[in-house]
């Protein structure tokens, strides 16, 4: 099957972590392709950050919508995702909605953990509640840093922010798994869960099994 994985921001570095795990945990009959729009948001923080990104979005997935079987949106923030569902009957996926599905399937609570975006927690929440996860969720958690801050800084703190996020989940929240809601946090699922004690969940890893799991059944 063919999978057309979509990092909704123009940042190409994000594109690669995203591909990085997406090929790490893709079954053996999956062939992906990861894509950056050629114009939009180097970040999604904002309303408006996802009113640009979802045009992209959309633009990528009516021009290559005959060539895939299914679709992954590579951001906490799903932009574009309602949308795409209205234009192809093949499965599409966004990070965040997996995740915080995915969480809710394997504990009784589940925090998530974000960037520090305008609009704060308050967003986190939003995409909680549309869900209908609120009584789910123990909490949303900040990093303290944006989207970009945060994937730019070191492999070491990038850990270290989440982590002490991650614990203030469990021990003050009530936490039993996390949900990492950005895609700037891929790839650092197994270090968390091996500090922390809990399930850790990779969006990219939950929508991309997603996709697979529907994808294979329509091929």
């Amino acid at each position: 099957m063919r999978i057309l994985v979509i990092n909704p921001n123009t940042t190409s570095e994000m594109t690669d972590a995203i591909e990085r795990t997406a090929r790490a945990h893709s079954s053996p009959r999956t062939e992906l392709e990861c894509v950056t729009p050629p114009s939009g948001p180097k970040a999604i923080e904002t309303a408006y950050d996802v009113a640009i990104a979802t045009y992209h979005v959309l633009e990528l997935m009516v021009s290559r919508e005959r060539d895939f079987d299914g679709f992954v949106i590579g951001c906490g923030a799903n932009p574009g995702l309602d949308a795409a569902r209205t234009i192809t009957n093949k499965p599409v996926a966004g990070i965040g909605e997996s995740a915080m599905m995915t969480a809710s399937s394997v504990a009784a609570r589940f925090s998530v953990i974000m960037p520090t975006v305008p609009g704060g927690a308050a967003l986190g929440w939003e995409g909680v509640r549309a869900l209908g996860l609120e009584r789910r969720c123990a909490s949303v958690r900040l990093t303290g840093k944006g989207v970009l801050d945060g994937f730019f800084i070191s492999w070491d703190e990038m850990i270290e922010m989440l982590y002490r996020a991650g614990k203030l989940a469990v021990d003050e929240d009530g936490a039993n798994a996390l949900v990492l809601l950005c895609a700037g946090m891929t790839g650092t699922k197994e270090v968390l869960e091996d500090r922390l004690g809990i399930w850790v969940v990779d969006g990219v890893i939950s929508a991309l099994k997603s996709v697979e799991q529907f994808a294979a059944q329509s091929t």
